[in-house]
């Protein structure tokens, strides 16, 4: 009947919005939903409960060097595994791309319990990846990251958990990936640190506060052969800001383009001033060029229009 059509139309719908199609885990909408409801229904409740986030390491070379089908493949079976491996999670969801996130409730109102229980929940997680995962030609080992956040009572919110386990997550990336990592406080004052400074180096540029300093070459004879053109920021509040910790957010954030530009252009200005110092023509100065960089779509055009208008200075640029 058209009623039966109609209902059948309706929870074809409800499946598109809370499934992923790819694997029929719940999608990002279902675990937002089922993690609202799971704060509200906490509340008063002294009993903790865990957010795992895991990401798959290296998996867009699966995707590059195997193509999408055998990506495909390899997250259909993460997701069987996690299924069958965590039969008393709350949900386990895949929330985007080749990332996972499950909720689990833990079985103590003690921090430190509940902290031992999420660890052997990661062990079972990391132990998934300890056999290979099957895809078309092939068996694949793959590792997994994974961020983690316990919670309880009134005072959390589903954004605020969600920044957390990924902040966990990309602490757990950057020390070296195929481990896990739990949020603390600590992290959280590091990621408002970040965040403001990734925030004052938008306007770094425009506003003048970088500038390079010139580190002299010289050769085993003792002669200056050139020079390599280090990057600074003086800011503006707190002072000078090594490069040591401020290029990793501008990488990871996509700032470096602009700045690398930057760079370029300060550079060629200074290979330009170089005859008036007398500076010979067989000096060379050398800028660092971030592998983000290389990987931008525009790189080569954008370096090639500014190379062909500084003949010839570009004569005396190397990149490094």
């Amino acid at each position: 009947s058209c009623i039966d059509e109609q209902k059948d139309a309706q929870l074809k719908l409800l499946d598109l919005a809370y499934i992923d199609e790819l694997t029929r885990l719940a999608n990002r909408a279902a675990f937002n939903d089922c993690l609202k409801a799971l704060i509200v229904q906490k509340r008063g409740c002294f009993e903790y409960s865990g957010l795992f986030m895991i990401d798959l390491d290296n998996f867009k070379s699966v995707n590059n060097t195997l193509g999408h089908d055998a990506g495909d493949t390899i997250l259909v079976e993460v997701a069987e595994r996690l299924t069958t491996s965590l039969p008393n999670a709350y949900i386990i969801s895949k929330f985007g791309g080749d990332e996972f996130v499950l909720l689990f409730d833990l079985s103590s109102a003690n921090k430190s319990l509940s902290f031992n229980e999420a660890e052997l929940t990661t062990q079972t997680i990391q132990s998934i990846f300890t056999r290979s995962l099957h895809c078309p030609g092939q068996d694949l080992f793959i590792t997994a990251s994974i961020g983690i956040t316990i919670f309880n009572g009134d005072d959390v919110h589903n954004v605020d958990l969600l920044q957390q386990a990924g902040l966990a997550l990309h602490n757990a990336k950057v020390s070296g990936k195929n481990t896990h990592r739990f949020f603390d406080q600590k992290l959280q004052l590091e990621l408002i640190k970040r965040t403001d400074l990734e925030n004052d180096l938008r306007h770094a540029v425009t506003n003048d506060e970088l500038f390079l300093v010139y580190q002299p070459k010289v050769s085993s004879a003792g002669k200056v052969v050139g020079a390599e053109a280090l990057i600074r920021w003086n800011h503006p509040t707190k002072g000078i800001i090594s490069p040591v910790e401020f290029i990793p957010i501008a990488e990871a954030s996509g700032l470096i383009v602009p700045i690398g530009e930057w760079v370029l252009d300060e550079a060629l200005a200074f290979i330009k001033r170089w005859p008036a110092l007398k500076v010979p023509k067989d000096c060379i100065l050398s800028i660092n060029i971030s592998p983000i960089q290389f990987n931008h779509l525009f790189f080569v055009e954008t370096f090639s229009i500014a190379l062909k208008n500084s003949e010839p200075q570009v004569k005396q640029l190397m990149f490094e």
